[in-house]
Protein backbone atom coordinates (compact mmCIF):
# COMPACT_ATOMS: atom_id res chain seq x y z
CA UNK A 1 0.00 0.00 0.00
CA UNK A 2 1.32 3.45 -1.03
CA UNK A 3 2.07 5.74 1.38
CA UNK A 4 -0.02 8.32 0.25
CA UNK A 5 -3.27 5.88 0.45
CA UNK A 6 -2.28 4.63 4.19
CA UNK A 7 -2.33 8.36 4.82
CA UNK A 8 -5.51 9.03 3.36
CA UNK A 9 -7.44 6.23 5.41
CA UNK A 10 -6.22 7.33 8.58
CA UNK A 11 -7.38 10.22 8.46
CA UNK A 12 -10.43 10.61 6.41
CA UNK A 13 -13.51 10.26 8.25
CA UNK A 14 -17.20 8.64 6.70
CA UNK A 15 -18.58 12.18 5.67
CA UNK A 16 -15.11 13.03 3.64
CA UNK A 17 -14.20 15.88 5.41
CA UNK A 18 -11.77 14.67 7.99
CA UNK A 19 -11.23 16.87 10.96
CA UNK A 20 -13.20 20.13 9.24
CA UNK A 21 -15.24 20.98 12.07
CA UNK A 22 -17.33 23.77 10.23
CA UNK A 23 -18.41 21.38 7.29
CA UNK A 24 -19.54 19.14 10.26
CA UNK A 25 -21.60 21.70 12.12
CA UNK A 26 -23.08 22.80 8.62
CA UNK A 27 -24.37 19.05 7.77
CA UNK A 28 -25.76 19.20 11.24
CA UNK A 29 -27.27 22.13 10.75
CA UNK A 30 -28.84 20.85 7.96
CA UNK A 31 -30.26 18.21 9.40
CA UNK A 32 -31.83 19.76 12.39
CA UNK A 33 -33.28 22.62 9.75
CA UNK A 34 -34.86 20.05 7.46
CA UNK A 35 -36.46 18.71 10.93
CA UNK A 36 -38.24 21.95 12.11
CA UNK A 37 -39.10 21.92 8.28
CA UNK A 38 -41.29 18.75 8.92
CA UNK A 39 -42.04 19.48 12.85
CA UNK A 40 -43.49 23.32 11.43
CA UNK A 41 -45.81 21.70 8.51
CA UNK A 42 -47.05 18.63 10.44
CA UNK A 43 -48.70 21.02 13.26
CA UNK A 44 -51.28 21.75 10.55
CA UNK A 45 -52.33 18.10 9.82
CA UNK A 46 -55.38 18.02 12.00
CA UNK A 47 -57.49 15.04 12.83
CA UNK A 48 -59.60 13.54 12.20
CA UNK A 49 -60.99 14.72 9.01
CA UNK A 50 -57.79 16.87 7.57
CA UNK A 51 -59.75 19.31 6.31
CA UNK A 52 -62.24 16.87 3.81
CA UNK A 53 -65.39 18.24 5.40
CA UNK A 54 -64.63 21.84 4.51
CA UNK A 55 -62.17 21.60 1.87
CA UNK A 56 -59.10 23.20 3.39
CA UNK A 57 -55.69 21.82 5.01
CA UNK A 58 -54.19 18.77 3.92
CA UNK A 59 -57.44 17.18 1.68
CA UNK A 60 -57.12 20.67 -0.06
CA UNK A 61 -53.34 20.17 -1.02
CA UNK A 62 -53.74 16.61 -1.64
CA UNK A 63 -56.87 17.39 -4.09
CA UNK A 64 -54.51 19.49 -6.26
CA UNK A 65 -52.66 16.33 -7.57
CA UNK A 66 -56.04 15.75 -9.25
CA UNK A 67 -57.09 19.39 -10.11
CA UNK A 68 -53.59 20.27 -11.34
CA UNK A 69 -52.30 16.67 -12.32
CA UNK A 70 -48.66 16.40 -12.79
CA UNK A 71 -48.00 13.03 -13.54
CA UNK A 72 -51.39 11.55 -15.08
CA UNK A 73 -50.94 7.44 -12.96
CA UNK A 74 -50.35 9.63 -9.58
CA UNK A 75 -53.17 11.75 -10.29
CA UNK A 76 -55.26 8.55 -10.52
CA UNK A 77 -54.07 6.95 -7.77
CA UNK A 78 -54.74 9.92 -5.46
CA UNK A 79 -58.38 10.40 -6.95
CA UNK A 80 -59.55 6.66 -6.49
CA UNK A 81 -57.14 5.35 -3.42
CA UNK A 82 -56.09 8.42 -1.53
CA UNK A 83 -58.94 10.51 -1.36
CA UNK A 84 -61.19 7.35 -1.01
CA UNK A 85 -59.94 6.73 2.05
CA UNK A 86 -58.66 10.20 3.04
CA UNK A 87 -58.89 9.92 6.92
CA UNK A 88 -56.49 6.82 7.04
CA UNK A 89 -54.17 8.67 4.53
CA UNK A 90 -53.97 11.62 7.08
CA UNK A 91 -53.30 9.61 9.74
CA UNK A 92 -50.69 8.24 8.00
CA UNK A 93 -49.01 11.20 6.26
CA UNK A 94 -49.29 12.80 10.23
CA UNK A 95 -46.97 9.65 11.75
CA UNK A 96 -44.55 10.27 8.90
CA UNK A 97 -43.91 13.68 8.99
CA UNK A 98 -43.98 13.59 12.85
CA UNK A 99 -41.21 11.20 12.10
CA UNK A 100 -39.30 12.68 10.16
CA UNK A 101 -39.20 15.62 12.15
CA UNK A 102 -38.77 13.61 15.46
CA UNK A 103 -36.00 11.35 14.25
CA UNK A 104 -34.42 13.98 11.76
CA UNK A 105 -33.83 16.57 14.58
CA UNK A 106 -31.88 14.16 16.96
CA UNK A 107 -30.15 12.26 13.93
CA UNK A 108 -31.49 8.77 14.41
CA UNK A 109 -31.67 5.99 11.64
CA UNK A 110 -30.72 9.41 9.81
CA UNK A 111 -30.39 7.48 6.06
CA UNK A 112 -33.57 5.91 6.16
CA UNK A 113 -35.27 8.79 7.29
CA UNK A 114 -33.82 10.73 4.60
CA UNK A 115 -35.25 7.84 2.18
CA UNK A 116 -38.04 8.17 3.48
CA UNK A 117 -38.18 12.33 3.40
CA UNK A 118 -36.81 11.74 -0.14
CA UNK A 119 -40.25 9.64 -1.08
CA UNK A 120 -42.71 11.91 0.75
CA UNK A 121 -41.32 15.15 -1.31
CA UNK A 122 -41.56 13.41 -4.30
CA UNK A 123 -45.25 13.06 -3.29
CA UNK A 124 -45.28 16.55 -2.60
CA UNK A 125 -44.29 17.68 -5.66
CA UNK A 126 -46.69 15.45 -7.36
CA UNK A 127 -49.29 17.01 -5.42
CA UNK A 128 -48.55 20.64 -6.08
CA UNK A 129 -46.32 21.89 -8.48
CA UNK A 130 -48.50 22.62 -10.95
CA UNK A 131 -50.95 24.66 -8.94
CA UNK A 132 -51.46 28.08 -8.70
CA UNK A 133 -48.86 30.48 -7.07
CA UNK A 134 -46.18 27.30 -6.14
CA UNK A 135 -42.82 27.85 -6.79
CA UNK A 136 -41.09 24.58 -8.13
CA UNK A 137 -37.92 25.25 -6.32
CA UNK A 138 -38.91 24.80 -3.24
CA UNK A 139 -40.20 20.98 -3.55
CA UNK A 140 -36.67 20.49 -6.04
CA UNK A 141 -34.26 21.77 -2.87
CA UNK A 142 -36.66 19.67 -0.54
CA UNK A 143 -35.59 16.54 -2.74
CA UNK A 144 -31.86 17.97 -2.63
CA UNK A 145 -31.42 18.62 1.37
CA UNK A 146 -32.90 14.85 2.05
CA UNK A 147 -30.09 13.56 -0.84
CA UNK A 148 -27.49 15.78 0.87
CA UNK A 149 -28.65 14.05 4.22
CA UNK A 150 -28.27 10.77 3.32
CA UNK A 151 -25.14 10.73 1.44
CA UNK A 152 -23.38 12.79 4.52
CA UNK A 153 -25.18 10.54 6.56
CA UNK A 154 -25.71 13.48 8.70
CA UNK A 155 -26.62 11.82 11.61
CA UNK A 156 -23.04 10.77 12.58
CA UNK A 157 -22.33 14.58 12.31
CA UNK A 158 -23.34 15.85 16.25
CA UNK A 159 -26.47 13.51 16.41
CA UNK A 160 -27.52 9.99 17.91
CA UNK A 161 -26.10 8.12 15.27
CA UNK A 162 -22.59 9.56 15.64
CA UNK A 163 -23.09 8.01 19.11
CA UNK A 164 -24.31 4.30 18.45
CA UNK A 165 -22.83 3.46 15.18
CA UNK A 166 -19.44 5.35 14.89
CA UNK A 167 -18.29 5.44 11.21
CA UNK A 168 -16.69 1.87 10.22
CA UNK A 169 -14.49 3.57 7.74
CA UNK A 170 -10.78 2.34 8.05
CA UNK A 171 -12.10 -0.62 10.00
CA UNK A 172 -10.11 -3.81 7.90
CA UNK A 173 -7.24 -1.65 7.44
CA UNK A 174 -6.21 -1.50 10.87
CA UNK A 175 -7.67 1.95 11.26
CA UNK A 176 -9.84 1.98 14.42
CA UNK A 177 -12.74 4.47 14.98
CA UNK A 178 -12.69 8.28 15.37
CA UNK A 179 -14.30 9.86 18.30
CA UNK A 180 -14.95 12.64 17.29
CA UNK A 181 -17.34 11.52 14.91
CA UNK A 182 -19.51 10.89 18.30
CA UNK A 183 -21.02 13.58 20.45
CA UNK A 184 -20.01 11.95 23.33
CA UNK A 185 -16.11 11.73 24.51
CA UNK A 186 -14.22 10.51 27.38
CA UNK A 187 -14.74 13.03 30.03
CA UNK A 188 -16.62 12.81 33.56
CA UNK A 189 -20.27 14.01 31.99
CA UNK A 190 -22.23 11.28 30.05
CA UNK A 191 -22.75 14.15 26.86
CA UNK A 192 -24.98 12.68 24.89
CA UNK A 193 -27.97 12.60 27.64
CA UNK A 194 -26.44 16.05 28.91
CA UNK A 195 -27.14 17.56 25.27
CA UNK A 196 -30.50 16.03 24.70
CA UNK A 197 -31.30 17.03 28.17
CA UNK A 198 -30.33 20.42 27.10
CA UNK A 199 -31.93 20.63 23.92
CA UNK A 200 -35.28 20.02 26.02
CA UNK A 201 -35.32 23.59 27.93
CA UNK A 202 -33.67 25.10 24.90
CA UNK A 203 -36.69 23.80 23.34
CA UNK A 204 -38.75 25.28 25.64
CA UNK A 205 -38.16 28.91 24.22
CA UNK A 206 -40.45 27.85 21.33
CA UNK A 207 -43.59 28.95 23.80
CA UNK A 208 -42.94 32.63 22.59
CA UNK A 209 -43.08 31.98 19.44
CA UNK A 210 -46.37 29.85 19.66
CA UNK A 211 -49.63 31.92 17.79
CA UNK A 212 -46.63 34.29 16.39
CA UNK A 213 -46.28 34.94 12.45
CA UNK A 214 -46.16 31.84 10.65
CA UNK A 215 -42.15 32.18 9.69
CA UNK A 216 -41.48 31.37 13.34
CA UNK A 217 -43.96 29.05 14.58
CA UNK A 218 -41.97 25.96 14.62
CA UNK A 219 -43.28 24.05 17.55
CA UNK A 220 -46.54 24.66 19.55
CA UNK A 221 -45.18 24.50 23.36
CA UNK A 222 -47.61 25.73 25.94
CA UNK A 223 -49.03 24.95 28.92
CA UNK A 224 -48.22 21.59 30.79
CA UNK A 225 -46.14 20.32 27.83
CA UNK A 226 -44.12 22.81 28.21
CA UNK A 227 -43.94 22.33 32.48
CA UNK A 228 -43.54 18.41 31.30
CA UNK A 229 -40.63 19.23 28.67
CA UNK A 230 -38.95 21.81 31.41
CA UNK A 231 -39.02 18.66 34.39
CA UNK A 232 -38.03 15.72 32.18
CA UNK A 233 -34.87 18.50 30.47
CA UNK A 234 -33.75 19.37 33.45
CA UNK A 235 -33.51 15.53 34.95
CA UNK A 236 -31.73 14.12 31.88
CA UNK A 237 -29.41 17.22 32.22
CA UNK A 238 -28.85 15.96 35.92
CA UNK A 239 -28.76 12.87 34.69
CA UNK A 240 -25.54 13.94 32.18
CA UNK A 241 -23.97 15.17 34.87
CA UNK A 242 -24.39 12.88 37.64
CA UNK A 243 -23.99 9.56 34.87
CA UNK A 244 -26.97 8.17 36.90
CA UNK A 245 -28.31 5.82 33.89
CA UNK A 246 -31.96 5.40 35.57
CA UNK A 247 -32.73 9.71 35.97
CA UNK A 248 -31.75 9.49 32.49
CA UNK A 249 -34.35 6.27 31.12
CA UNK A 250 -37.17 8.09 33.58
CA UNK A 251 -36.67 11.72 31.62
CA UNK A 252 -36.99 9.43 28.10
CA UNK A 253 -39.81 7.71 29.25
CA UNK A 254 -41.55 10.72 30.49
CA UNK A 255 -40.90 12.84 27.17
CA UNK A 256 -41.73 9.70 25.19
CA UNK A 257 -45.00 9.18 27.43
CA UNK A 258 -46.04 12.95 26.97
CA UNK A 259 -45.69 12.40 23.30
CA UNK A 260 -48.48 9.56 22.75
CA UNK A 261 -50.68 11.44 25.39
CA UNK A 262 -50.70 14.01 22.93
CA UNK A 263 -50.75 12.17 19.83
CA UNK A 264 -54.02 10.24 21.20
CA UNK A 265 -55.95 12.84 22.39
CA UNK A 266 -55.21 14.59 18.61
CA UNK A 267 -58.94 14.27 17.71
CA UNK A 268 -60.52 14.44 21.18
CA UNK A 269 -61.69 17.64 22.21
CA UNK A 270 -59.14 17.56 25.21
CA UNK A 271 -56.04 18.84 25.25
CA UNK A 272 -54.36 18.49 28.22
CA UNK A 273 -50.93 18.65 27.08
CA UNK A 274 -52.28 22.03 25.01
CA UNK A 275 -49.79 20.72 21.73
CA UNK A 276 -50.50 19.68 18.11
CA UNK A 277 -48.64 17.21 15.96
CA UNK A 278 -45.51 19.45 16.53
CA UNK A 279 -45.42 19.22 20.12
CA UNK A 280 -45.52 15.08 19.32
CA UNK A 281 -42.21 15.41 17.14
CA UNK A 282 -40.36 17.39 19.50
CA UNK A 283 -41.04 15.62 22.90
CA UNK A 284 -40.98 12.03 21.18
CA UNK A 285 -37.63 12.64 19.01
CA UNK A 286 -36.02 14.19 22.60
CA UNK A 287 -37.15 10.87 24.50
CA UNK A 288 -36.50 8.86 21.69
CA UNK A 289 -33.01 9.98 21.55
CA UNK A 290 -32.42 9.73 25.48
CA UNK A 291 -33.21 6.18 25.68
CA UNK A 292 -31.69 4.91 22.18
CA UNK A 293 -28.29 6.61 23.81
CA UNK A 294 -28.76 5.01 27.78
CA UNK A 295 -30.21 2.10 26.96
CA UNK A 296 -27.08 1.49 23.99
CA UNK A 297 -23.94 -0.20 25.47
CA UNK A 298 -21.46 2.81 24.34
CA UNK A 299 -18.07 1.43 24.92
CA UNK A 300 -14.86 4.18 25.23
CA UNK A 301 -13.02 4.11 21.91
CA UNK A 302 -9.52 4.68 21.45
CA UNK A 303 -8.83 8.25 20.39
CA UNK A 304 -5.21 6.83 18.66
CA UNK A 305 -5.19 5.30 15.11
CA UNK A 306 -3.33 2.03 15.24
CA UNK A 307 -0.19 1.82 13.12
CA UNK A 308 0.22 2.12 9.35
CA UNK A 309 1.96 2.18 6.64
CA UNK A 310 3.53 5.37 6.75
CA UNK A 311 4.57 4.80 10.78
CA UNK A 312 6.01 1.37 10.42
CA UNK A 313 9.83 1.07 10.25
CA UNK A 314 11.67 -0.92 8.27
CA UNK A 315 12.83 -3.29 11.28
CA UNK A 316 8.60 -3.53 11.41
CA UNK A 317 8.59 -5.02 7.80
CA UNK A 318 11.06 -7.36 8.42
CA UNK A 319 9.67 -8.58 11.34
CA UNK A 320 6.55 -9.37 9.13
CA UNK A 321 8.41 -11.14 6.30
CA UNK A 322 9.73 -13.33 8.89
Amino acid sequence: MSRERSATIATAGPLGTGDDRLVRAGICALRVGVALMWIQNVAWKVPPDFGERENTGLYLFTRWAVDFPVFPPFAWFVENVVLAAFPLFGWMTLLMEAGLGAFLLIGLATRFWAVVGIVQSLAITLSVLNAPNEWHWAYYLMILAHTAIFATAAGRAYGVDGVLRPPLAGIGQGIRKDPREAVMTRTRFDLPVLTLGGAALLSSVFTFSSGGPAPVEFIHIRGAGLALLLIFGAAAVAAGITRLRLLAIIAGAGLVLAAVLQLVQADQNVNWLSGDASTVALMGGLGIGLLAVTLTRRHSISAHPVSTTQDRTPDDESDRSA
